[in-house]
């Protein structure tokens, strides 16, 4: 079953994915974080080893907007192809 989780307004976003990452049962197979740009991945990434205790740690796939929209029509398209520059 999907899930999709809304951050408010106003509430930290790296605290509340977090959270929501670790009190649900952690499985980084079947979980994905869409964000608006790069950065807050390499924040929610360091948050999420902070809370591992120096265990190893394998973070969920984490995406920007124009990441997940690529690997949405790479998987869904197979012979997707980039366009030369």
């Amino acid at each position: 079953m999907s899930r999709l989780y809304t951050i408010p307004f106003g509430s930290s976003l790296i605290d509340e994915t977090a959270k929501i990452i670790l009190d649900n049962t952690y499985d980084p197979d079947n979980i994905s974080v869409v964000f608006p740009g790069k950065r807050p991945s390499l924040y929610l990434k360091a948050r999420l080893a902070s809370a591992s205790g120096g265990r190893a740690f394998f973070p969920p796939r984490i995406f920007s907007f124009e990441e997940f929209i690529d690997h949405i029509a790479r998987k869904k398209r197979t012979l997707f192809t980039d366009l030369e520059r």
